[in-house]
């Protein structure tokens, strides 16, 4: 009867024992559980307070000249920064401020010239070109009526069919018109007599064009007409021409 009553005890102790390591383990979940909280307690690390300090950007100090120190081995300076270096970029914007001005005052100049108003006649003065041509035009027509050479002469008019020619109250057109009418007028040298102009007046109207002003007159054998004339001289085709003539008796 012993064996049965200890296989039986064996049993019930078995099954406590078995119920006791069930109670004990923990399931997955919980063991995950547990491992994660044993981490996070691994993880926790008390941190140090925080300074007051900042660091604010532009707040370095600059180095101040460090000063000449021998070496007690060698006659060499071991650290050379010349006062020099820190007074160049003083002398550096010095120079600089120096050239802007320069510069400055040359644009301010070249301004003021070209705000000064320049009159036409200061041209005239000051420009051979527009005034001795002008003059070469009339003195050439002079030279060509008095050899007798009208066709000549009539290179100092525009040859055009807007030429315009007025005189003694009659207005004519065109440049062959105006021919044929001198040469009807003065068909030899005995009637042409000899022409002399004489200048008033040159008034510069724009670069390409002059008002001229002047008194003209004839010497023949029998008389001496005269007049006054008004001229509309024209540039043209890098030519100065008469556009406009109106002269009276």
């Amino acid at each position: 009867m012993k064996h049965p009553i200890i296989i039986l005890l064996a049993v019930i102790f078995g099954g406590f024992s078995t119920m006791l390591a069930a109670e004990d383990k923990p399931t997955a979940t919980q063991t995950a559980s547990d491992v994660e909280l044993k981490q996070a307690e691994l993880k926790i690390v008390p941190l140090k307070p925080a300074t007051a300090a900042k660091v604010e950007v532009g707040a370095i100090e600059p180095v101040a000249d460090l000063k000449v120190e021998p070496s007690p081995s060698d006659s060499s300076p071991k650290t050379t920064v010349s006062a020099d270096i820190a007074a160049a970029p003083a002398e550096a914007v010095a120079v600089a401020e120096s050239v802007v001005e320069t510069e400055t005052d040359a644009v301010s100049a070249v301004f003021s010239l070209e705000q000064q108003p320049v009159s036409l006649d200061e041209v005239n003065i000051n420009s051979a070109i527009p005034t001795d041509r002008i003059r070469a035009v009339i003195s050439q027509q002079e030279k060509a009526w008095n050899s007798g050479d009208i066709d000549a002469y009539m290179q100092g008019y525009w040859q055009s069919d807007n030429l315009r020619f007025m005189s003694n109250g009659k207005f004519s057109y065109g440049w062959d018109v105006i021919l044929a009418s001198y040469k009807k007028s003065y068909p030899d040298s005995a009637r042409m007599g000899k022409l002399s102009f004489n200048v008033k007046e040159i008034k510069m109207l724009s670069n390409y064009a002059a008002l001229v002003v002047g008194r003209w007159q004839l010497e023949r054998t029998k008389d001496k007409p005269n007049g006054v004339f008004t001229l509309l001289i024209e540039r043209i085709d890098d030519k100065w021409v008469i556009t406009h003539d109106h002269s009276s008796d």
